[in-house]
């Protein structure tokens, strides 16, 4: 009797693992940036601490992130997509290859905000000689990537500077360490191990804050205010098609692994403030960046 009760329960165990419903997290970009091991913790989290849904980040790159955000409009009900600010940007961006519709998406929750981007160097010392010297190379993460709206900001400086695009950040700043081009723009946990082997040199980087206790490496005081807020963001998104029912639990779930200490630490290696916005606020959000970022893409248009 007890072999079989244990059998029994054994069964019970399996249909219910069985039962548990595959939400994918789709991320279009390098599968081992810090960025999508947020995601991949965030899962782990969820995966240990509910036996709802069985989160899986799934690596769907190209076309500088339509592929994955493409994903979501095919899949509603079982689909979301991890960007940065380039899901956004994108499509203002992009006027000859297939896009992906910002209006088909709703955020289901804000991961981080206020990443700034570093400007480095294996061949200039300070912003000031990348501002005035002829023709200088300035490597970006893709164009019309956030890298690209800082390299046009120079641009208006600098009106003989060079924007040349690689597949993504980690290309670039290895062509900037080996003295291929002159600059390269990207996080910091891109470009930390060129700093770190002395391979360039920080010269400048975006947003507000004063990351290195020098306030004249903030690019906004170079005739660049815009560089104020061009800082990256990382949010979760949805399918409009998806049940509001269901984006309201997937919203309170995954607002609770965020805050995980394992995710936290990865947030914060991207230089991140870790969000808390309510699925509303988030909503409010996504509206204001879009307006954001498509005042950036005409900069970049007047620049290119």
């Amino acid at each position: 009797m007890i072999k079989k009760l244990v059998v029994i329960a054994a069964l019970a165990a399996a249909s219910l693992a069985q039962a548990r419903e595959t939400i994918n997290i789709v991320w279009g970009f390098n599968i081992g940036s810090n960025q999508a091991n947020t995601v991949r913790a965030m899962c782990e989290e969820l995966n240990v601490a509910q036996d709802k849904y069985t989160f899986v980040l799934v690596s769907r790159p190209g076309a500088g992130g339509t592929i994955a955000a493409n994903a979501v409009v095919a899949d509603p009900a079982n689909t979301l997509v991890s960007g940065s600010s380039s899901f956004i940007i994108r499509p203002f961006f992009e006027k000859t290859e297939p896009t992906h519709n910002l209006d088909n998406y709703v955020p289901v929750v804000v991961q981080g905000t206020g990443s700034p981007l570093y400007v480095v160097s294996g061949k200039y010392t300070n912003i000031n000689q990348v501002l005035t010297a002829p023709n200088v190379s300035i490597g970006v993460g893709g164009a019309g990537s956030i890298s690209h709206m800082v390299a046009a900001q120079i641009a208006t400086v600098n009106k003989t500077a060079n924007i040349v695009a690689f597949k993504n950040a980690i290309e670039s700043g290895t062509a900037a360490a080996g003295g291929h081009i002159d600059v390269t723009i990207g996080w910091y946990t891109d470009v930390k191990p060129f700093l770190d082997s002395n391979k360039v040199k920080v010269l400048a980087y975006t947003g507000r804050v004063d990351m290195l206790n020098n306030k004249d490496l903030l690019l906004h005081r170079y005739k660049m205010s815009e560089a104020r807020d061009l800082t990256t963001n990382f949010a979760i998104f949805a399918s409009r098609d998806m049940p509001r029912e269901r984006v309201l639990e997937l919203h309170k779930l995954l607002s609770w692994a965020q805050l995980r200490a394992p995710v936290v630490e990865s947030l914060l290696r991207d230089q991140l403030n870790v969000s808390t916005l309510s699925l509303d606020q988030a909503q409010t959000w996504y509206t204001n960046e879009r307006m954001f970022w498509q005042k950036q893409v005409e900069q970049i248009n007047r620049v290119k």
